[in-house]
């Protein structure tokens, strides 16, 4: 008796041969063709979820019209929330949602910053000691610019009054009509010297202001500094994560000079 070798059956003839026997169930029970489409209506139905007056949760085709002024969620047919559909709101509530997600953005923001500014401030320093040095040299550093400069600007001063007193003897600086006018050189002097006068006054305030900027700054982290050790101690590394952010900004902590 001879065994004929059996060949590989191709898959286009498999899959010719499932669809006719697919085509022929489905012709012989009608109830499966009913079936297969109500499934395909359900998976392609769009579902929302919104609240009630009262709170609770509710799902449907359709929003019902008195809810249409709140956002409702998009679910596919297993529930998922697949988008959103905002509600329908006049130009002042616009307004108003977008001002609250800035708002929640900014505090997200701050969180991050704070977060960032409090590894930095535990990374750069060990000890209270040490921010405390560094805030000192910083502090001198300002200090000895502010005698600079205020002694620069008492000579200035010094130098104006001097020129001022030499102008009281010409016209019409000495009260008179008549007499001597004011040289051009000595007016270009007097010019020239209140305007560095007021440079010098802008610059010294501007470097009084700094010296207190830095002062409060270096208080604010030493303050945050001790928080955070303290949280550390309790949570160990990482623990500065429970803390919230501060309102005002500190200073960013600075690398101490090596």
């Amino acid at each position: 008796m001879s065994t004929m070798a059996s060949k590989p059956v191709s898959r286009r003839w498999v899959g010719i041969a499932s669809a006719s026997l697919t085509c022929v169930l489905l012709q012989g029970s009608p109830w499966l063709v009913t079936a297969a489409v109500a499934a395909n209506d359900t998976a392609s139905r769009t579902m929302y979820r919104w609240r009630d007056r009262d709170g609770h949760l509710r799902t449907g085709d359709s929003v019902p019209p008195e809810y249409a002024t709140q956002d409702a969620e998009i679910l596919n047919s297993r529930g998922v929330v697949i988008g959103l559909r905002e509600g329908a709101r006049s130009p002042a509530q616009r307004a108003e949602v977008k001002h609250r997600q800035a708002v929640a953005a900014a505090a997200t923001e701050a969180v991050t910053v704070q977060h960032q500014r409090d590894q930095n401030l535990l990374a750069t320093y060990l000890t209270v000691r040490e921010i405390n040095e560094l805030r000192d040299r910083r502090l001198d550093l300002i200090e000895g610019q502010i005698r600079v400069s205020t002694q620069y600007l008492e000579s200035l001063r010094s130098r104006l009054a001097g020129l001022e007193a030499s102008a009281h003897n010409f016209s019409p600086y000495n009260g008179r009509t008549t007499g001597p006018a004011l040289p051009p050189g000595l007016a270009e002097d007097l010019v020239r010297t209140m305007n560095d006068v007021q440079t010098q006054e802008r610059n010294l305030t501007t470097k009084r202001l700094e010296f207190t900027r830095v002062r409060d700054a270096f208080s604010r982290d030493i303050a945050r500094f001790q928080a955070l050790k303290r949280v550390e101690s309790d949570y160990g590394p990482g623990g500065y994560l429970r803390m919230p952010p501060e309102n005002p900004t500190p200073m960013r902590a600075e690398t101490p000079p090596r």
